[in-house]
């Protein structure tokens, strides 16, 4: 018999500034309270436990009740609803490595699946005025990095990624202060109001006869005579307790969830990064710009993930200056150090200039050492068990296809996406350090710290 106690730890996130909404009364998820039974629990109602859920019930009989969904606290409040919106086709992951470890089929698989299921989503959840497709604007900030984006450019090509190479002194009339050798991805970028997204796969999971329940937090299972019990409970009902049983128990509960111990393997294999964000008041001048060029972000690969989108009514959100560490999100003030330096930094590369910040925050996500998700598998006789880290909303929604199809058809993973894959030199490293509350993982903060000092002087030196 296997059990798992997880500790009670409050939850008083809010959703980032830029993203509240006011949400239909009716379509809000309520907190359990009833003792249920299902086909499959998923706990965490981030990007990844959702869109597992909306594939699982997409193919359940209507009105079956057999997928549920538990979260502590409300959906759009954990780093899925901080993040900056941007769904994109094109990886953060260097696909000529993935052909290299994996073959050339896989990494062609991996692009094509993710275009399918974004085209999917924008059909399926009708989003309209919070869905943006259009082109990205990739740069080099130094000489030295222009060759890395010609290779990425052909390495693109290869896998029928539109991409237009761009010159120097067309880019800098716009975006001065870079390097040239930059292009366009074209088409294959696209933003979306993150916490309408999650509403969207919740309120589609409902239609179809799951249930999605938020303020509901676990504290325990246990794997018991054929079946999960979940052991979970109601923060709106006096913290009154209730069971869910299951014959598979799916965990996506993402940053600083190391009290599951079914995660306790992966979670070795991951950085926690504290990403920052600003949003600026409108322009009308870079909405004119958005409009008349396509470019709905730009990237500066080659510096630790600076980036900008450019939102329909002329904000500009503008993302960056990483460190490591895990933490609720948090609202911040202009004057935070980390804020002023972005926003110096894309005043820098923009001739219009740029509006007042209007919000900003910092929050927390997993990033797994190579780049790729993470997905442990595990059979308990006729149960499964799964668990799962990923960064960001693209992948979280490829992990929902994959995992359904798991659940459902027997389908096995592809290794490159799951646990059992050859990890990579860094996160054979990360693997030395414990996690958690163990005596030694003070050891594991300083090598994450250790390792983005290295990162940042390897883009200044190369």
């Amino acid at each position: 018999m296997d059990v798992t106690s997880i500790p009670r730890v409050s939850n008083h996130h809010t959703p980032a500034p830029l993203w509240r909404l006011e949400r239909d009364i009716k379509q809000i998820p309520r907190a359990i309270d009833a003792d249920m039974t299902c086909d499959t629990v998923v706990v965490g109602a981030g990007i990844t436990g959702l869109a597992v859920a909306e594939n699982l019930s997409r193919q359940l009989a209507p009105n079956a009740h057999s997928v549920v969904v538990l979260d502590a606290g409300r959906i759009g409040t954990g780093s899925s609803g901080w993040n900056a919106g941007i769904l994109t086709v094109d990886t953060t992951i260097d696909l000529s490595e993935i052909e290299e470890q994996y073959g050339e089929d896989q990494a062609r698989k991996l692009v094509s699946d993710l275009s399918d299921i974004l085209t999917r989503t924008k059909q399926n959840l009708n989003l309209g005025d919070n869905w943006q497709s259009g082109r990205t604007l990739y740069v080099a900030t130094k000489p030295g990095h222009v060759q890395h984006l010609h290779d990425e450019l052909d390495s693109r090509r290869k896998y029928n990624l539109p991409a237009e190479l761009l010159e120097q002194s067309s880019i800098s009339q716009v975006y001065p202060g870079f390097a040239g050798g930059s292009y366009l991805a074209l088409g294959n970028e696209h933003g979306v109001h993150p916490v309408a997204l999650l509403l969207a796969l919740a309120k589609l999971i409902a239609e179809r006869g799951g249930v999605v329940f938020e303020d509901s937090p676990v504290t325990g299972w246990e794997h018991v005579d054929d079946k999960f019990v979940v052991s979970c409970r109601s923060q709106t009902s006096g913290a009154k307790g209730f069971k869910i049983t299951a014959k598979n128990l799916v965990i996506c509960t993402g940053v600083g969830t190391s009290a599951f111990s079914e995660l306790e393997d992966i979670s070795r294999l991951v950085v926690p990064v504290v990403g920052h964000v600003f949003v600026t008041e409108a322009s009308a001048e870079f909405a004119a710009l958005t409009r008349e060029s396509g470019t709905v972000a730009l990237w500066d690969s080659l510096e630790l993930y600076h980036y900008v989108r450019y939102l329909p009514d002329g904000r500009v959100l503008v993302g960056g200056e990483e460190t490591a560490g895990v933490l609720k999100g948090e609202v911040l003030n202009a004057s935070n150090p980390h804020i002023r330096k972005l926003y110096e930094w894309a005043q820098k590369h923009h001739t219009i200039k740029l509006p007042p910040v209007q919000h900003c925050w910092k929050a927390s996500l997993v990033v797994p050492a190579d780049g790729l998700p993470l997905v442990k598998f595990r059979r308990l006789g006729e149960n499964t068990i799964i668990s799962a880290y990923t960064d960001g909303l693209p992948f979280g929604l490829l992990l929902g296809s994959m995992i359904s199809q798991a659940l459902l058809e027997g389908k096995p993973l592809p290794e490159m996406l799951t646990s059992e894959r050859k990890p990579s030199l860094e996160a054979r490293l990360l693997s030395l350090f414990p996690a958690g509350n163990h005596p030694l993982a003070f050891a594991r903060a300083v090598a994450f710290k250790a390792a983005f000092a290295a990162m940042r002087l390897r883009d200044w030196l190369f």
